[in-house]
């Protein structure tokens, strides 16, 4: 089984809403600001990206996060990278974003993106970390990227009528969900 099969299967992809709320991608237009032409490495499914940066030449990984599979680096280094919604899905993000700086050039620009904020019991089953604030900064740190700025951000995934399908979905409405968006650069 490909590591993309597997995190698919992870994932339940059969049971995710794909769709990408007008509002949420606004969100993210607005924090990557002028990011979003040239040549972009997207680390992720490429749908909400497609949005965000429509004239962008994006150079995706299909989904797959095993870089030994990636081919980018016949295409140089890149300037600018996606990660979103993708680290929380990760065994091990600490690895990934070390390995990525082996794509990207020595003053690049690297966004990311995750859930943040929730009791684990009402993770999405195919989420390993939800990291809060100091612990990711502290991941970048060790992983050799600098703070260039963060936000917090709602999430605006589901319907109103959602909540109201079960218990976890209920408890959700207590304990809204918040993303974490970081705008990063490597150290030199």
């Amino acid at each position: 089984m490909t590591n993309f099969e597997l995190f698919k299967r992870n994932l339940n992809f059969q049971e995710q809403n794909w769709t990408f709320r007008p509002k949420r991608v606004k969100i993210w237009e607005n924090f990557v600001g002028e990011h979003n032409t040239g040549k972009i490495l997207v680390c992720g499914l490429e749908k909400i990206e497609e949005l965000i940066a429509p004239k962008a030449e994006l150079v995706g990984t299909k989904g797959d996060y095993n870089w030994s599979l990636w081919k980018p680096l016949d295409l140089g280094l890149f300037k600018t990278a996606y990660c979103f919604e993708v680290i929380e899905h990760l065994t091990n993000p600490l690895l990934f974003l070390v390995q990525l700086r082996l794509f990207l050039e020595r003053d690049a620009n690297l966004f990311v993106s995750w859930p943040s904020g929730r009791p684990q019991f009402l993770w999405t089953n195919g989420h390993f970390h939800e990291y809060g604030q100091e612990r990711a900064e502290e991941m970048f740190r060790m992983a050799g990227y600098e703070v260039v700025s963060w936000r917090w951000s709602p999430i605006l995934w589901k319907e109103p009528w959602e909540y109201f399908k079960g218990v976890r979905p209920l408890l959700r409405l207590f304990f809204p969900l918040r993303c974490l968006m970081y705008h990063l650069k490597p150290l030199p």
